[in-house]
């Protein structure tokens, strides 16, 4: 189940368009004020927050047909592929601490501004599947209708079987929600909800917990990886045990990639869920991880002890931008890399 050259070329095609609209275009909108600092949501004003998120949404609509006709699952890389070239361009959190190394309030006030940064480019990045759902909506919406038979029979069994039709030009949300929640091609293609019985009350709960595992799973997976992963000098410390120096670039996008590759790979293995869910949790690890090592104690010991480039965490040194750029493409890969190793262990007899 190898890619063709054709799909190969679309998803090119399709992180192309993100990478010249957010990486290139949208550059200026993001820019650190100084050629050492780091991309951040403290540098981006209300109006160029408005303009990147249209930006996101246009990026994500031609996206869609650029890699017609599997923009819904290929479209949603454009503008995290912007993101990640702002990542790669953006200054570090070692810098940054070097600029005022021995004061504790300077780290804390940086690490309280990166706190919940996250969501706000978890915020990019779904305006760019709004585009990509509005593409989707604009094309089926101007589409012509398919003949309709004017026999009665035949119109029966139109009826009975909904088909890509009813998929595409009735429920196109519901079909771009179902493809990132995990669902097959065959749940996909059911029968609409009113032609359904009702679902049981003990299934909807199942459906949340499933979904809630997910999330929380895929959040404590690609923690552990990004610590395995985003290495670089260790030194021992007698109360922290070891700090770790300042990744390079290269490091921190091969270990995020990884984690959540790994991450959205396992949800999808073992609880068929797709990958929202850990798109999503990169937006809460770095405000998990700076509660749990960027407490005032923590901080001072690495003030007093240690030069400022080095970190109580490796997932410490890593930026938002970062964390949900290259964390975005690793879900979708890892997620449809899940989908061809199960299509290989069902064929594999064959």
């Amino acid at each position: 189940m190898e890619l063709s050259w054709l799909m190969k070329l679309r998803i090119a095609t399709a992180v192309a368009v993100g990478v010249i609209l957010i990486g290139i275009l949208s550059w200026p909108l993001a820019e650190p004020p100084a050629l050492s600092g780091i991309v951040s949501l403290s540098s981006i004003t209300l109006g160029r927050a408005i303009t990147l998120v249209a930006m996101a949404i246009l990026a994500g609509f031609l996206a869609y047909f650029f890699s017609w006709p599997y923009g819904l699952q290929i479209a949603i890389l454009a503008v995290p592929a912007g993101l990640a070239i702002w990542a790669v361009r953006s200054g570090d959190i070692a810098s940054l601490m070097q600029l005022n190394p021995t004061s504790l309030q300077y780290r804390k006030e940086i690490y309280a501004s990166l706190k919940w940064e996250p969501l706000f480019w978890l915020l990019i990045v779904a305006a760019g599947f709004i585009g990509v759902l509005l593409a989707h909506i604009t094309y089926y919406k101007n589409a012509k209708r398919p003949q309709i038979s004017t026999s009665s029979q035949e119109q029966n069994e139109t009826k009975s079987k909904p088909g890509l039709w009813w998929l595409f030009q009735y429920a196109p949300t519901v079909t771009f929600l179902k493809i990132s929640l995990g669902f097959t091609a065959d749940q996909i293609l059911q029968k609409p909800e009113s032609e359904k019985p009702e679902q049981k009350p003990n299934s909807r709960l199942n459906i949340y917990l499933n979904a809630a595992v997910a999330l929380v799973g895929s959040a404590l997976i690609a923690q552990v990886c990004m610590i395995v992963f985003a290495q670089d000098i260790k030194l021992f410390d007698s109360k922290l045990d070891t700090v770790v120096a300042q990744p390079a670039v290269g490091q921190i996008v091969l270990a995020v990639l990884l984690a959540f590759g790994i991450a959205a790979f396992v949800v999808k293995k073992f609880l068929n869920a797709g990958y929202i869910w850990p798109i999503i949790a990169s937006a809460f690890i770095t405000a998990f991880i700076i509660n749990i090592y960027g407490g005032q104690e923590i901080l001072q010991h690495l003030v007093q002890n240690h030069p400022a480039n080095f970190f109580s965490s490796p997932i410490m040194a890593i930026l938002p931008v970062q964390m949900v750029a290259f964390g975005t493409i690793g879900s979708v890969v890892g997620y449809w890399l899940a989908v061809r190793f199960n299509y290989w262990r069902q064929h594999e007899s064959d």
